[in-house]
């Protein structure tokens, strides 16, 4: 005789107290997803997720939250997976307890992309800390997230020195925010394109001394400031992407000062 087990976590509650955010963080989770150019690459993701939880209803059933995520271990998975993964995780939640809008999953990794150096055209993987972000609250959206190293060379220093100028390494973020029906497909590798293209130079992983002597010509050619940089992605977006919400930052350690030199905007292209 098999008998039902307790549900604590459906009891009532009576402090009546709404929760924005119930759930798990920092699970790791193998997941392969699109790439541009070769369709797929397998990532360990960093993931985060949560339900909003009724104010009579007194836990949420975290274990929904994983199993849900059972299927997609042989799928390659995309940002609309995304969408109906927390759909499905919601849909669970509300059969046991008491029907709530809210559940959000934050998702981060590291992603290659090879790269292939300017003169001598050697291949290497560079990687990038990347990210996807999916909220249903209404009325919902989801985001591609990506840092990117790159390298800057100071205007005013170029301008004042009669011989070099400082340069520094810096980390470009582009956050961008899409409608849950908007179908587009926003490439980690266009987004990584457009931020290195904002700055004096992206970074490499294998270079020769030709590599080398054209990055730094290149560099020394194209000075930015972080200023300049944001301003650039910006740019970018608007060309390449549009019809889109953004966070922008740079932030660059300085080489010849004991503090980093930063910007950010944010806007609707």
């Amino acid at each position: 005789m098999n008998k039902r087990l307790p549900d604590v976590q459906n009891h009532g509650e009576l402090r009546g107290i709404e929760l924005g955010k119930v759930g798990i963080t920092n699970l790791y989770y193998p997941l392969r997803i699109r790439d541009k150019v070769k369709k797929v690459q397998y990532i360990t993701a960093k993931m985060d997720i949560f339900v909003g939880l009724h104010p009579r209803q007194r836990g949420a059933h975290f274990s929904h939250l994983i199993s849900a995520l059972d299927k997609y271990k042989s799928r390659t998975f995309g940002m609309d997976n995304l969408v109906r993964l927390l759909r499905e995780i919601r849909k669970r939640q509300d059969e046991e307890g008491i029907p709530f809008d809210s559940a959000c999953i934050g998702i981060s990794f590291r992603y290659f992309i090879e790269k292939a150096a300017p003169e001598s055209k050697l291949k290497s993987p560079v990687g990038y800390d990347c990210g996807f972000e999916i909220s249903l609250d209404r009325p919902g959206y989801k985001c591609v997230i990506v840092n990117v190293p790159v390298s800057t060379v100071c205007p005013c220093s170029k301008e004042i020195s009669q011989e070099g100028a400082h340069n520094q390494r810096g980390i470009v973020t582009i956050k961008v925010k899409q409608k849950l029906d908007d179908k587009r497909i926003i490439w980690i590798e266009d987004l990584v394109t457009i931020a290195e293209q904002s700055a004096s130079s992206g970074v490499y992983t294998l270079l020769r001394r030709v590599d080398e002597k054209s990055i730094t010509e290149k560099m020394f050619s194209n000075p930015t400031f972080v200023e300049d940089v944001v301003r650039n992605v910006v740019v970018g977006l608007r060309e390449q992407v549009g019809n889109i919400e953004y966070i922008v930052k740079c932030e660059n350690s300085e080489s010849i000062h004991p503090h980093n030199a930063y910007a950010e905007t944010s806007g609707k292209c």
